[in-house]
Order: C-alpha cells, then structure tokens, then sequence
C-alpha cells in the first residue's frame, strides 16, 4: 500500500515573494536586452548625440522611434495648449503636447512636450518658424510633439538610464527668446497666448506631473511710464482741489469751491481743457500769496 503524502499549501507570503522574483527577473532581462539593442541597432550621430563630454546622450526622434519598434508602442497625441489653428497675427505662442503610449491597447507611459513658434537665429534676431503662418503652426506643432514623443519613450521604456531628452539648438533658443521679448511668462517659464475670444494673453499652469491643473496664469500688463492726456487732465484736477481745500492753502468748503471756479468762468472742472486747469491753478497759487502775505508783513523782527 503506497503512502500518501500530505499536500502542504504554499503560504501567501511566499507565493508572494516569488511572483515578486520573477518580475524582478523580468525587469532584469528587458534591461539587458535594450542595452542590447541600444549596442547593436543605435548610431551615434543619428540616433543620438552627446552635447559635450561627459554628459548623458541625448536621444533624437529617429532613434526613439528604434526603441519603441520592438515594444510596439504606439504614440496618441492630445493638444494641451496653444491655438488649435494658425493665429491671424504674428505674434508668438506657445504649443504644449501629451503624447501617450500604449502596447496591445494597454497603457505604457506618457509625457508632455512644448514648443515655440518663434526660433532665436545665431544672430541673436527672433524670427517665426515658418513666413507662412499655416506652415509655421504645423511647424511648431510637430516639433512640440516630437519633444513629448521623446519624453514618452524614455518614460515608457525605461531608456532614461542610457539617454536623456532631446534638446535642439532651435529648442533651446526659443526659450532665450521668450525670457528677452514677447509674451513670456518668467514664473512658468512658458509662453503666453491668445485665440478665440480670449480677451488677453494667458496660458494654462502645469501641474508637477505634466498635467493640466485647470488654472490659468494671465499676463500682467506693464504700467506705461507715459502720462496721457486723461491722466494729465485727472492730476491736475486733484492738484487744483488740493489747493483750494487745503488747511494750510485756501480751505475752502466744496460749495466754496464751486463758486471760486465759476467765478472764473468754469461750470465744471471736468468738461475744461488741461490749459484751463493750468490757469485754475495758478491763479489758485496766487490766492494762497495773497492769503499769507499779510502774515509775513505783519511779522517783527
């Protein structure tokens, strides 16, 4: 009669633990087999270059699109901000992108990418991408989803330990011209824009993670240093009722000063040309002389 032996359960622990050694495992071959595949089907110069010595690569589209083959990623794009359509003036903006990646309908990774449609030539002069504007929204578009493109892969592949994200000399220039001229915001370090009914510059705020918070940031108009006509006009007429009731000049009542200004022909300060102010205003200087003159006469040494 043969013996039976007693099944003993596997504890959940340790079926546990090694469902975890085989993704660990896992994890450890796919390195191995993209550093691999980097080695072997990745060229420098093409598929990646290195800015200067001792710094990580930089990846280029070309060489993502190598990575992501044997992973069989495939990108979706989603506009995150900036026009829709060519804007009708020429002034610049700002595109952001996600690019999303998938695998057998299956999420793998994602990020954003943003470009500007003004480039900084070696010159130093600020110019669009494109004359056209059609060709320079299209432009500025497929080089802001390219850079997320890029990002995704990294993200989605784990490539980041081997490159880093691929900066363009136009990449970087635009972000010199926006800190030195147009609409650019220095606290997002982004781009304002304008489309559709928008009233006035803005741009959405990212959040830490890439994604759109909801919150917009607004362009704060500058002050102008020069005074115009209305705001002259508004000085002076402050000036004058200054004058006309204070303690120390004529201290007249409002009704008082009413009278005093129709006196001299005006109904309304409001309705008078600055000229007139101005002759309001010295003949109130002249009033206030010939208030306190009498006080220094009268005064003995």
């Amino acid at each position: 009669m043969s013996e039976k032996k007693d099944l003993i359960p596997i504890e959940d622990r340790v079926l546990a633990l090694q469902e975890l050694e085989t993704i660990f495992a896992k994890a450890v071959r796919q390195r191995e087999l993209v550093a691999q595949y980097i080695g072997e089907y990745l060229k420098p110069d093409r598929h990646y270059y290195t800015v200067s010595p001792g710094q990580k690569p930089s990846l280029t589209k070309e060489g993502a699109e190598l990575i992501c083959l044997p992973h069989a990623l495939k990108a979706h794009y989603y506009l995150l901000s900036g026009p829709e359509a060519p804007p009708a003036d020429n002034m610049p903006y700002q595109i952001v992108v996600k690019c999303g990646m998938e695998a057998g309908g299956k999420f793998a990774g994602e990020s954003i990418g943003s470009a500007s449609s003004y480039i900084t030539r070696k010159d130093g002069a600020h110019k669009p991408r494109q004359n056209d504007p059609g060709l320079c929204h299209n432009a500025t578009l497929k080089m802001a989803q390219k850079s997320a493109y890029i990002a995704a892969t990294l993200n989605a592949t784990a490539a980041s330990e081997f490159f880093t994200q691929d900066l363009e000399d136009d990449q970087t220039s635009t972000v010199e011209q926006g800190e030195s001229g147009g609409h650019w915001c220095a606290l997002h370090k982004t781009v304002f824009f304008k489309k559709g009914k928008m009233k006035d510059f803005a741009h959405p705020i990212m959040g830490a993670d890439g994604q759109n918070t909801g919150d917009w940031c607004n362009e704060q108009k500058s002050p102008s240093t020069e005074e115009t006509e209305e705001m002259k006009h508004l000085r002076l007429q402050r000036q004058l009722f200054a004058l006309l009731r204070g303690e120390k000049t004529l201290a007249l009542t409002t009704e008082q000063c009413v009278e005093w200004c129709k006196a001299r022909g005006v109904e309304s300060t409001r309705e008078v040309s600055i000229a007139e102010l101005q002759r309001l205003i010295a003949e109130a200087n002249v009033s206030i002389g010939a208030k306190v003159a009498p006080k220094k006469e009268g005064n003995k040494e």
